[in-house]
């Protein structure tokens, strides 16, 4: 039988006046340590030493993801973290643990893999793949360099010479993530340049077709397509339809030549030399985005979103 825990300890209940950060933290300051019985294997002086630095705004992001690392290493949950990573991870992990800079610690690059979790979340998914017959997902309606007829989907070229097709499937169900929307379009596009999608435009206004997009599909309104007509998909399917989303967990994403997905710095604006124009892909996610600001340390946008897929 499991061991009961020591009481939780008595601390008294804030004023709802005084709930603002500078508040909170000083409540988690002054009692972390009366936690100590509950939590005998986590350094809470560290923690309070690292809330303390928090709510004077005096902190160093390296030196605080380090010392959180060492508040929690002789804690079981860390341990099995540390020892289920590959070799090479684990050892940069240890060597900024015990001291070592971000810049030697990455100098010979650094990705940090899949987690244990995902990659098996993913395994049972390639399983339930392989013993359920999908009919209605991922099923392109031509093969790009296939000829078809009048009756197939509509070709739509995404390059100048027209060589290149814009993926597309026919009649493909579509439901948001808060299944409050549910329809059929006659064709869901997923495009790769600016030509393709004022193409497709030009496409849906020719024949008086009705088209709509879709990102994440976490709209609760009914903004999306409907029975019968176009979306535009600025992802493709068998990434907005699995949870979690492959692109958001794999190595570092790419725009792969996906004009949609690119994220250019542009040239300071005459009218404001401190700030700099960046033009954000609109088929650039969350994940993609956070991904693009680390590496260039560059640029960082001001949004209310946590979210990764």
């Amino acid at each position: 039988m499991a061991e009961a825990l020591p009481p939780h300890p008595e601390i008294p209940l804030p004023p709802s006046e005084k709930l603002n950060p500078h508040y909170i933290l000083g409540e988690i300051r002054d009692h972390i340590r009366d936690f100590n019985k509950i939590f005998p294997y986590v350094d809470l002086d560290i923690i309070h030493e690292q809330t303390t630095a928090v709510r004077r705004k005096n902190v160093n992001a390296e030196t605080q993801l380090r010392q959180f690392l060492k508040a929690f290493k002789d804690t079981e949950t860390f341990k099995g973290a540390l020892d289920i990573l590959d070799e090479d991870t684990r050892k940069k992990v240890q060597g900024f643990s015990d001291g070592k800079s971000a810049d030697d610690v990455t100098k010979k690059g650094f990705s940090l893999p899949p987690s244990p979790a995902a990659k098996h979340h993913f395994r049972l998914l390639d399983l339930f793949d392989s013993l359920f017959d999908k009919k209605d997902h991922d099923k392109p309606a031509h093969k790009a360099e296939t000829p078809k007829g009048s009756a197939d989907a509509p070709k739509i070229y995404e390059n100048a010479n027209d060589t290149k097709i814009m993926k597309v499937y026919a009649d493909t169900t579509f439901e948001n993530w808060g299944e409050s929307v549910k329809n059929k379009p006659k064709y869901t596009f997923v495009p790769t340049t600016v030509l393709g999608v004022q193409n497709l435009v030009k496409y849906t206004k020719a024949n008086n077709l009705r088209v709509r997009c879709s990102g994440y599909r976490h709209s609760w309104s009914n903004t999306f397509s409907e029975d019968r007509e176009i979306l535009v998909s600025l992802l493709d399917l068998h990434e907005v339809t699995r949870i979690p989303d492959p692109l958001a967990i794999g190595p570092d994403a790419k725009s792969s030549g996906n004009e949609l997905m690119s994220i250019d710095i542009l040239d300071k604006p005459s009218f404001s030399p401190n700030k700099r124009c960046v033009r954000v892909g609109v088929a650039v996610t969350n994940e993609g985005f956070r991904r693009w600001a680390i590496h260039n340390q560059a640029c960082a946008l001001p949004m209310d979103v946590i979210l990764v897929e």
